[in-house]
């Protein structure tokens, strides 16, 4: 039967048991080099030696690890060990709940990094003293490297996961949402620490500018500002929700309370090696209730219409793509 390659993959699907021994060598290669550039991604499974043109010319192949031959496994890409279709489902909800992880980690620390970075280049400009020393710098970078690699790479992959359409290999890491969640919070915190800076004997009184204390006070605000935006950054999408299914994640949970614990320890008690001052009760109440002000400047920073660039979903083509082809 003669077969355009455009129609092979619904032939496949109907007649795959029939006709897969008898297929042509190089047919395969044939569909991939002539099908239409759709942006479809295409997975094909075997187990047989003579799977190995498909295997290789599809974008995904899937050889099975209990009956599949040598031939096979060394086409594929990805070996099913246990020769069950559902390991292909866990697979993919996997990869997707790891890039996503990755996604929540760069949305993490890129935030973490862009406020340091920029108040340390501000407060440098202006003439004055670096807000955040040696060893505080230390521990931001173990809170937004180690920890929150810890807390946001460990978050378990749902089935809701598979009802997102799929992304094109070329979608970029920092998407749109990702940028503007970036933007918002990054600018509210700056706002906040460099409004600390200059007014901090008016916004705190009792306290004296450029002082230990006011530079702990900074530092403690800065800490708990990254605290309640890790729990932002459980969210790259506009799902209000930042806590859902987080008790399918202790680590995130205890991540989070070590962290607050090892803050109080190096305020209260760092002294000569942090260059830290005791808080007050009331300075503690208002370090905690500043950065927690990043939860509901979350939610508004969601009601920001951003659109999708469709160009990064599988399956769309653009105009100028099908102009191309």
């Amino acid at each position: 039967t003669a077969i355009s390659p455009a129609s092979l993959p619904q032939y496949l699907a109907r007649n795959w048991e029939l006709e897969k021994d008898t297929l042509l060598p190089g047919y395969y290669e044939e569909w991939k080099e002539n099908r239409p550039q759709d942006g479809e991604i295409v997975g094909v499974t075997g187990d047989g030696t003579n799977d190995g043109p498909a295997l290789r010319a599809a974008d995904v192949g899937l050889s099975m690890g209990l009956s599949g031959t040598d031939v096979a496994k060394e086409a594929s890409d990805i070996v099913i060990t246990d020769d069950r279709f559902v390991s292909i489902v866990k697979a993919v909800v996997w990869g997707r709940c790891v890039f996503d992880n990755i996604r929540k980690f760069l949305q993490f620390q890129l935030t973490v990094n862009a406020v340091a970075l920029i108040l340390t280049f501000l407060t440098a400009l202006a003439g004055y003293e670096p807000p955040l020393n040696a060893v505080m710098m230390l521990w931001v970078n173990l809170i937004m490297d180690t920890m929150g690699a810890l807390a946001l790479g460990t978050e378990a992959p749902t089935n809701a996961l598979l009802d997102r359409r799929p992304l094109k290999r070329t979608a970029p890491l920092v998407n749109r949402t990702m940028i503007r969640n970036i933007a918002v919070q990054s600018i509210y915190q700056l706002v906040l620490l460099v409004s600390m800076l200059k007014l901090g004997d008016k916004m705190f009184p009792g306290i004296e500018l450029n002082s230990t204390v006011h530079y702990t006070l900074l530092f403690n605000v800065f800490v708990f500002c990254q605290v309640f935006n890790e729990l932002n950054a459980r969210s790259i999408t506009n799902d209000m929700n930042i806590l859902k299914d987080m008790h399918r994640n202790p680590m995130f949970q205890i991540i989070l309370v070590f962290t607050v614990i090892m803050q109080y320890g190096i305020v209260q008690y760092g002294g000569d090696f942090t260059k830290t001052a005791p808080l007050d009760q009331t300075q503690w109440i208002h370090s905690v209730a500043l950065g927690a002000l990043t939860i509901p400047i979350g939610f508004l920073m969601r009601l920001i219409p951003v659109s999708e660039n469709m160009n990064d979903f599988a399956g769309y083509t653009s105009l100028d793509d099908k102009k191309r082809n």
